[in-house]
């Protein structure tokens, strides 16, 4: 299953399809979830049958907003902390796995939330990129 929402507000993502063909040419079979459209219902029905879920880079908290709206939060993680799920994230897909997005915040980014609380599959603060200056803004 791959996530690419947080590329969505983005002019070009050739990272989405680099990671696309990347998971086809290892023979995985690839559905596409946009949690940017989705609802509960269809990203639970989606999930039940995954056994990875992928989620791209883009902008993190446009990422956040569409994973708590669409429910993917609720749906994910349980089954994530289980073992039934595989995760794998890459830049803001890789820091929602975190506790925390707030050091990933940008001026630019779309994304609204209340709360910057990510997935907390890992219990450290994900900083993607820290070598583009991220590493300051964590105080």
């Amino acid at each position: 299953m791959l996530v690419p929402t947080a590329a969505n507000p983005l002019p070009s993502a050739p990272f989405v399809r680099a990671a696309a063909e990347l998971l086809r040419g290892e023979g995985l079979a690839l559905d596409v979830l946009d949690l940017e459209g989705a609802s509960g219902d269809g990203v639970r029905r989606v999930l039940d049958g995954a056994q990875v879920v992928f989620v791209t880079g883009g902008y993190p908290l446009f990422l956040l907003e569409h994973v708590r709206r669409s429910g993917f939060d609720r749906v994910a993680a349980p089954v994530v902390a289980e073992g039934s799920l595989a995760y794998v994230g890459i830049s803001a897909g890789a820091a929602l796995a975190g506790p925390d997005l707030r050091p990933l915040r940008g001026s630019d980014d779309p994304g609204t939330v209340d709360s910057t609380a990510g997935l907390g599959l890992v219990p450290f603060v994900v900083l993607p990129h820290r070598n583009r200056g991220r590493a300051a803004r964590r105080g």
